[in-house]
This record gives structure tokens, C-alpha cells and sequence, in this order.
């Protein structure tokens, strides 16, 4: 007994000697890191990013809805040239309303506009309209065809599976242009009430997670959108038509910005009064004039940063190594919520080495009662659960110390609705925030973004959030108050069901 335990642990200590010297420290941020570019000629490597150093950027993040509500109101207010938003969803509800009477406003001062919306995930009663009223009054919303032109391009246009991929991405740019005054908001959220927790209903609060940020990454948000405005004004205009060799990207014919401002606004769409006449409106006006004080920001200027787009119709994939660089690369902890836990085969084998190695990972998901895709989705991702935690019983994991521990949101028995976030943290030291799902269809399908962050002080401000707030720990119990953590019994039998 004692020969066999002795050659797991010189396996384990020529295991765990190999990482730490195959491992390049915090490669993200490296300029010279290699990843995969698209094959395309047209596109290649120009999605990629640079790194921008420590004291470039202040970073900060919004972990509330009401926060990231509040803090939109407030960049579209301040704004003075230009507006960039990209959404895949725009409902024509309270907080959706709110903000479209903003832009109006900010159209009829002479601030650019644009909008960027998946016209099908934004599909419903009065949305459409909604719409054609903002571009009456001369917002441009780069991505707007009719719902029946919309569809057979879709389907027919020379751009295979059109329906399948859509655009998952969300980017607010305000004053892009300005170095100093630029502002970007990236994460999540989309534009609508749930987000923003504007409701009374359980069901309709939901728990996602932003990050803003100003400084020289502004620009390359701003990149990002003008890049996603010129391939939409191109599917627009063809018909869905596949690029080929042309460069639509950086085509100043595409991407100029022209005032496309009617002559008299007023006349070409309508104003809402903004008086609050339901308790839905009532709160939407209170988050919206909530002062910044009340949202207890901590700003972080210790923050290396760099901005990844994966845009699988142009078969870019680079969120997915980013994810794949930073687990190789941790050392002690790995954090992880996403809405919808469906990982590679790439991500899992990641994770599972990393438990070798010592790491101890813990994974927060949705359940049957907060998901708000139905089940089907939920026990996709519990049939993966044992094939990372069974890693908890590897030799090497026991000795290392690693382990893997999966919890999944309680929902409406707290009073809360899904988990829509998808962010991470690695040893308390690098950290992911954005749009991108650890599930196929990130992968193989939606156009996706992040923002990369090598700060410690915001990676410690994430775990204090994601242990004290989202698990909260109730010692008198003996059990966690917002999330029920799946044992490996759990684990085993979700797979074999």
C-alpha cells in the first residue's frame, strides 16, 4: 500500500512540475500570444485585439441591475457625440421605452445614434413597431429589415445556416471618439425589464453582471461595434450575401457615421411622456435618476485589459482559448458562473487538470426553478456535472487538493429569478466578464464578446461577491442560503438518468 501511494505522489510532483513550467504566466495579456485567426482572407487576424497596460483604463463593475440601468441612464445623459449600442434583445417594455426616449432626446441634440439588434431573438407583440418609430425619428438601426425580408434572407441568403447564428453580443460606446471622455459598457444585459430587476415578481429579477470601463480600451469597444455596424449594413444591403475577399471591415463607404436627423424629429416619431403613471414606471424612473453615489462603485486603475470577439460566422473562436489559457494558468482557485453550463471538451479537460493540480474550482449554474430556457437546458448541463466532478476522486486530485464544486441558483424560493451572468476569476487575479455562454451555442454559433481584466483588486472584489453575496454561507445552518450545491451522488445519478 504504501509503494502504490508512494508513486502517485511522484506522479503527482512530476505532473504538477510540468504545468508550472509549461505554463506562460498570464498569457492573455501578452501581445505575442498566438491564437487561432479565421480562415477567411477578409478577415484573418483583424478581430484580434492588443493588450492595454496597467493605468490605461479604469475598470468597474455592475453587479446589480439596478446598477447597470442606472449607469446607462447616465451615459447616454452625458453623452455629447456619438451612442453605440449592440443588443441581442431590445423588448418594448418599461426600461426598453425609457431608454429609447433618452436616444431620441440625445438625436434631437445632435448626438450619433446607432443601433445594432438581433431582429429575431427581438422578435414580439409591438416590437417591430417600436422600431420603425425609433427610425422614423432617424435612429439608425443597422440591422433592421422587415420581418418577412428578415426571414428569407436568413434562410435564402448565401451565408449557410443564417438562422442558427445569431448575435449575442452587448456593447454600449458612449463618446467613443474622445479618449478622455469615452465610456464603454460591456457584460450580459440586454434591454429589458428583467435585466434591469424592474418588476415586483420574483421570476422577473434576475442576476447578471456588467463591467465599464473607461480609458484606451474605449476605442477598441467602439472597434468592435463599427465592425459588427459594417458586416450588418453589408447583409443589408445584399441581401445576406456571403462576403467574399472584399473587406468590408474597415470599408469607409460602410462605416461612415452619417446624421441621418429628419428636419424636424417631432414630426417623424413620437416622444413618450416620461411622466410614471404604473409602479413599473414609477420604478424605472427611480433607478433611472438614482445618484452614483447610491451604487457604491469601486474603480480600479491596477487593470491590464483586452477586449476578445468570437464571431463564428466569420469562424473566429477566440473567447473559448482565452478561457482554455486562463485555467491552465491557475494555481489555486478557479470561479466560475454562467447561465448555461454546457462546456467543450476543451473547457472540461481543462478544469479537470487543474483539479489535479491542486485548483479548486467552483462552478454556479441555473437550476430547474431559476433557468429560464426550461428544462431541457437544465438537464443538458446536469448530465455534464459528473464528468468533471468524478476528477474529485482522481489520486492526483486527492493528493494535490484539487477539487471541482458545482452549485446551481435556488431562483424563486429566494425571491429570485434566473442567473443570466457569465463570468469568471482565476486565483483571485485575472477575471472574464462578458456575453459568452460556456455552452454550443457560444461556441459554434453566436457572436460573442469579453473583457479580459488582470487586476487583483477587482479579482478579489469578485470572489468576496461570489462567496459572501451569491453563495452566502449561512454557518447556523449549515448550508448555503441561495444556491444548493450538487453532491456527487446528485452528480451520478443526473448522468445515468
Amino acid at each position: 500500500m504504501l509503494g502504490y501511494n508512494f508513486f502517485y505522489v511522484i506522479i503527482l510532483s512530476l505532473f504538477v512540475t510540468y504545468q508550472a513550467l509549461g505554463a506562460v504566466k498570464y498569457s492573455t495579456f501578452d501581445n505575442s500570444t498566438s491564437y487561432h485567426c479565421s480562415p477567411m482572407p477578409e478577415v484573418e487576424c483583424k478581430g484580434l485585439l492588443n493588450s492595454h497596460s496597467e493605468g490605461q483604463n479604469q475598470v468597474f463593475t455592475l453587479k446589480r441591475g439596478v446598477d447597470a440601468f442606472t449607469y446607462r441612464v447616465k451615459l447616454i445623459r452625458e453623452a455629447k457625440r456619438s451612442i453605440r449600442m449592440q443588443y441581442l434583445i431590445y423588448k418594448n417594455d418599461e426600461a426598453g421605452r425609457f431608454i429609447a426616449n433618452l436616444l431620441k432626446q440625445k438625436h434631437d441634440e445632435g448626438v450619433q445614434v446607432t443601433l445594432l439588434v438581433d431582429m429575431l431573438a427581438s422578435f414580439g407583440f409591438g416590437v417591430w413597431d417600436f422600431f420603425r418609430d425609433l427610425m422614423r425619428y432617424g435612429i439608425e438601426i443597422a440591422s433592421y429589415e422587415e420581418p418577412v425580408t428578415f426571414i428569407i434572407n436568413e434562410i435564402f441568403g448565401t451565408n449557410p445556416g443564417g438562422l442558427l447564428h445569431r448575435y449575442h453580443e452587448k456593447i454600449m460606446v458612449g463618446d467613443g471618439e474622445d479618449a478622455e471622455k469615452g465610456v464603454a459598457i460591456m457584460g450580459g444585459l440586454n434591454i429589458a425589464n428583467e435585466y434591469f430587476r424592474i418588476s415586483k415578481e420574483a421570476i422577473h429579477l434576475w442576476t447578471d453582471m456588467d463591467i465599464g470601463f473607461k480609458g484606451t480600451a474605449v476605442k477598441d469597444a467602439m472597434e468592435m461595434f463599427d465592425r459588427d455596424v459594417n458586416y450588418f449594413r453589408h447583409l443589408t444591403r445584399t441581401g445576406h450575401s456571403q462576403p467574399s475577399g472584399e473587406d468590408i471591415f474597415d470599408d469607409a463607404s460602410l462605416i461612415t457615421r452619417a446624421n441621418k436627423r429628419p428636419a424636424s424629429s417631432i414630426e417623424h416619431g413620437t416622444l413618450v411622456d416620461e411622466t410614471p403613471k404604473t409602479d413599473l414606471e414609477k420604478m424605472t424612473v427611480e433607478y433611472a435618476n438614482l445618484p452614483l453615489s447610491a451604487l457604491n462603485l469601486a474603480v480600479y486603475s491596477d487593470a491590464k485589459i483586452r477586449l476578445f470577439q468570437s464571431r463564428p460566422r466569420l469562424k473566429e473562436n477566440y473567447i473559448e482559448e482565452v478561457y482554455v489559457n486562463m485555467i491552465n494558468e491557475s494555481e489555486k482557485e478557479i470561479i466560475i458562473v454562467n447561465a448555461y453550463y454546457i462546456p467543450s471538451n476543451n473547457i472540461k479537460e481543462a478544469l479537470r487538470n487543474a483539479a489535479k493540480r491542486g485548483v479548486k474550482i467552483h462552478i454556479l449554474t441555473n437550476s430547474y426553478g431559476s433557468t429560464d430556457m426550461g428544462g431541457t437546458i437544465t438537464s443538458v448541463s446536469q448530465y455534464y456535472y459528473h464528468s468533471l466532478m468524478s476528477v474529485n476522486f482522481d489520486p492526483m486530485a486527492i493528493w494535490s487538493g484539487g477539487q471541482v464544486r458545482i452549485y446551481e441558483w435556488k431562483g424563486r424560493p429566494i425571491g429570485e429569478g434566473t442567473v443570466h451572468a457569465k463570468w469568471a476569476s482565476f486565483d483571485r487575479k485575472q477575471s472574464i466578464i462578458g456575453s459568452y455562454n460556456l455552452a454550443p451555442r457560444s461556441k459554434y454559433f453566436d457572436g460573442e464578446s469579453i473583457v479580459a481584466v488582470q487586476s487583483r483588486s477587482m479579482g478579489l472584489e469578485l470572489a468576496k461577491f461570489f462567496h459572501e453575496e451569491m453563495l452566502a454561507f449561512d454557518k447556523t445552518k449549515g448550508k448555503f442560503t441561495k444556491s444548493n450545491e450538487i453532491s456527487p451522488r446528485q452528480a451520478e445519478r443526473f448522468f445515468n438518468n
